[in-house]
């Protein structure tokens, strides 16, 4: 057999850095540290058909969250008594716990109370006010 030399300028080498300008069709899964978008930037998310998503736009539209309220009825059980969940005003689609078990002595990883938020106070003050007028 003679040695031929082979045009390597339409394959795809696995010892050579090459860029690919045209359009290539792979058949088996591609595998490699990083995908690079020339001119992405660092706050863009780069989708499966090769757009680009901000990752402030991406997250709050397609991450699963809930709407509405959620309540927890106190009762024997140690893990939900006293358990507040704030809405975080940074973040208008999560919730942080803000405090659970009273009771700081325990030591099965809850966390004791913060002081009783403005918000509750306030409702608190509202009610006893008007129950005070209903009085009058």
């Amino acid at each position: 057999m003679k040695n031929k030399d082979v045009d390597l300028s339409k394959l795809v080498t696995l010892n050579t850095p090459q860029v690919i300008t045209g359009y290539k069709q792979f058949t088996q899964p591609i595998q490699a540290d990083k995908f690079i978008k020339t001119g992405g930037t660092d706050n863009q998310l780069l989708l499966a058909n090769g757009s680009t998503s901000d990752i402030g736009d991406f997250i709050p539209k397609y991450q699963p969250h809930a709407m509405g309220q959620l309540i927890i009825e106190p009762n024997n059980d140690i893990h939900n008594q006293g358990i507040r969940i704030m809405k975080n005003k940074n973040n208008w689609d999560s919730f942080v716990l803000t405090g659970c078990n009273a009771e700081p002595t325990d030591r099965d990883r809850l966390v004791a109370p913060l002081p009783t938020p403005p918000v509750e106070n306030a409702i608190k003050q509202t009610l006893t006010h008007g129950m005070y007028e209903s009085f009058a």
